[in-house]
């Protein structure tokens, strides 16, 4: 107990026991020490708690997100789930079309093997086609220029054409008063084709005598005024016959003109006489000027002179020939390229083809039935009667006429002594003057 309670006293110097002062200090803080450690322990009881309060937010928060996850993934899922049926849909569809894709891709080798050999061929005419093409530009340019020209004739031929309708009910009287006469010397012609065989044999044996006198003509002088008489006498028989055989023919041979050839639109593989009244056909093509006027490549020419009214006639000898067109065309009618002979296109014409195939070339065309094969066609044309006769001039038949026509603007006379058909066509078209007949 000494022990202890020395621990809280201290001795004086005296030896006696007295009560220490450190107790007495060691009483007065106790208590605050105590309050202090238990302020501590709250205070690491409210830390404790704050921290556990703090976890369990965290925590808290934690599974609110993990539930909103959870939603998320199950919303997800059952749109997977959609989605894998979809798409189990959309398997077995590529399944039946990938079988279909192997069927067609089967039909597919065989077309391709099919389209290559079409590939081949198409490059063979691709290959043509080009070469055309080629030839077809370097034609544009006259093709443009032709088709400016067109253009041009088409506004003047519009008004022609107008003031052409107001002359068709003229022409279409001259038209009727023409063939009333026509009527008549139709029933002249036949009576005179009557007389014709006899009047031909006469007219034959006064040549055989003329040509008999004319050698006795230059016998010796004792004989020379006998023949003379006889001469005379027999000229001024043949010149009476010769009336009588003319009669039918002038009223039209009357209106005969002077037609020569215009070089500036013969075909290159045409020929002209110097005089301009034969036209015949070669194999090599001459170097000529490509003018608009110019035919090409079909073997054609016009006459130099053109008419716009009036009447005229003019003959042509087309003996020795088995092919030839002849008649009248429009001063605008097409000259390039491929031709088309028909009234439409502005030619109306008659033609010999095979050596005995005549023809009008109308729409459709009219087959021609002749007796006798002419040596001479001769061309009559009445401009204002809309009226276009062809005739054998040697025996006064009617070949073709074409009535009513309206020509519209200048036309010219046409000529074509088609090829030459390796020899067998060479003779030449040869324009000659009518047998003039006595007044």
């Amino acid at each position: 107990m000494e022990m202890t309670e020395g621990s809280y006293r201290q001795l004086d110097p005296d030896g006696v026991n007295r009560p220490s002062m450190d107790k007495h200090k060691e009483t007065d803080t106790g208590p605050l020490k105590r309050a202090a450690v238990c302020l501590g322990v709250l205070c690491a009881l409210l830390l404790s708690a704050i921290a556990l309060l703090s976890f369990k937010m965290m925590e808290n928060k934690q599974l609110q997100t993990s539930y909103k996850e959870k939603l998320q993934m199950q919303s997800g899922y059952d749109n997977m789930t959609i989605e894998y049926k979809q798409l189990q849909i959309t398997y077995n569809n590529l399944k039946t079309e990938k079988s279909q894709l192997q069927n067609s891709n089967s039909n597919l080798s065989r077309e391709k093997l099919q389209l290559q050999s079409s590939y081949d061929s198409l490059n063979e005419e691709k290959s043509g086609l080009q070469t055309r093409n080629d030839r077809f530009t370097s034609e544009k340019p006259g093709l443009q220029t032709r088709n400016y020209r067109c253009t041009s004739e088409k506004s003047s031929l519009q008004s022609s054409y107008n003031s052409l309708l107001r002359e068709k009910s003229q022409l279409q009287t001259g038209y009727n008063n023409l063939t009333e006469e026509n009527s008549q010397l139709q029933t002249s012609y036949n009576n005179l084709n009557k007389e014709k065989p006899q009047l031909q044999t006469s007219y034959n044996n006064l040549n055989r005598e003329k040509s008999q006198l004319q050698t006795s003509y230059n016998n010796p002088n004792t004989e020379k005024f006998q023949l003379q008489d006889k001469f005379h006498t027999m000229a001024a028989e043949k010149d009476k016959l010769q009336k009588r055989l003319c009669n039918p023919r002038m009223e039209i041979t009357k209106y005969a003109v002077d037609v020569t050839l215009d070089p500036d639109t013969a075909e290159n593989n045409l020929i002209l006489s110097a005089d301009g009244k034969q036209v015949r056909h070669v194999d090599s093509p001459q170097n000529l000027p490509d003018n608009p006027q110019r035919f090409d490549p079909v073997v054609n020419v016009l006459g130099k002179q053109g008419f716009t009214t009036g009447r005229f006639y003019y003959e042509v000898e087309v003996s020795g020939k088995t092919a030839w067109d002849l008649g009248v065309a429009r001063e605008s009618s097409n000259r390039k390229g491929r031709i088309s002979l028909s009234p439409e296109n502005g030619y109306w014409t008659i033609w010999l083809k095979n050596g005995d195939k005549y023809e009008a070339i109308e729409n459709p065309s009219v087959l021609l039935s002749l007796k006798e094969k002419p040596e001479r066609v001769a061309v009559f044309v009445d401009y204002e009667a809309g009226l276009v006769s062809f005739y054998d001039p040697d025996r006064w038949n009617l070949i073709h006429s074409f009535r009513g026509v309206s020509f519209k603007e200048k036309i010219y006379p046409f000529f074509s002594p088609s090829t030459r058909d390796g020899g067998k066509n060479s003779s030449p078209l040869i324009i000659i003057t009518p047998i003039s007949c006595p007044n």
